[in-house]
């Protein structure tokens, strides 16, 4: 994205998933599809502290760490660079009320719409699951 890398404030504010993230994550390392009966979200303060709603932890933790729940959790986030890429990083306190240590990333794309966060759903370079900005 180089000169065009995004800032802290194009991430601050309310995310939801775009129009065409599924509402069923079906997936090749999942013994059943994950049902989002409710809407998943993130809201990023313009501090470093965000919270993340009704998400499907194999979206989160990617294949072999799920265990086919919705979760939801807190901690803190940072703009920056992962394998080349540009990221928001994930680091948690909380998920489920349970105090944790663990991280990880959403993956940036920048283009005509704006940015839009996203995980893959399976492999790289496969579906990803979009959130997009919402204008308050």
């Amino acid at each position: 994205m180089g000169c065009d890398s995004p800032k802290p404030q194009d991430i601050v504010g309310k995310w939801l998933p775009d129009e065409h993230s599924p509402s069923v994550i079906k997936n090749v390392f999942l013994p059943k599809p994950v049902l989002l009966a409710e809407q998943p979200s993130f809201v990023f303060g313009p501090g470093t502290n965000f919270v993340m709603q009704n998400m499907p932890d194999t979206l989160v933790f990617g294949p072999g760490r799920e265990r086919n729940k919705i979760i939801s959790g807190n901690g803190k986030w940072s703009v920056g660079k992962y394998a080349g890429s540009e990221v928001v990083f994930l680091e948690f306190a909380k998920i489920d009320g349970k105090e944790i240590t663990s991280a990880t990333q959403i993956q940036i794309s920048k283009g005509p719409q704006g940015v839009v966060l996203y995980f893959w759903i399976e492999e790289e370079g496969g579906e990803r699951f979009e959130f997009v900005k919402q204008n308050v």
